[in-house]
């Protein structure tokens, strides 16, 4: 993990990239944040079909957006549902090392997180 990154995390825009199967899919969220530094842990809050994905892999990408990211790729990953439409279709993205799906574009940084644990 980058922990620069991770120490450098704000109160910004993130997108959350998940694998549901061999499909990327993901959504815009705002609640990231650092619980503690040793070890690296951070909340995530979501409530959709991600959080879905997120409970069934236990795996997770945090994309940290950058200030000039358009509406249009915020919009996007949000106000629609992701077990409804691709949310990655026309997107340029790589893949972390695990195989998560983070945008090419806009970013600050991404994390790749394993859950630790959820409620």
């Amino acid at each position: 993990m980058d922990t620069k990154a991770f120490f450098d995390m704000s109160y910004g825009l993130y997108i959350l990239g998940v694998m549901d199967g061999n499909r990327p899919t993901g959504c815009t969220v705002n609640t990231v944040f650092q619980i503690t530094s040793d070890p690296p842990v951070m909340a995530i809050s979501c409530q959709n079909f991600t959080n879905e994905v997120i409970k069934r892999t236990g795996r997770v990408a945090v994309a940290i957006l950058d200030q000039d990211t358009p509406l249009d790729t915020i919009g996007g990953f949000g106000f629609r549902s992701g077990r409804e439409v691709d949310k990655f279709d026309g997107v340029e993205f790589v893949r972390t090392s695990g195989g998560l799906p983070v945008p090419k574009e806009h970013l600050c940084g991404w994390l790749e997180c394993q859950v630790e644990g959820s409620f």
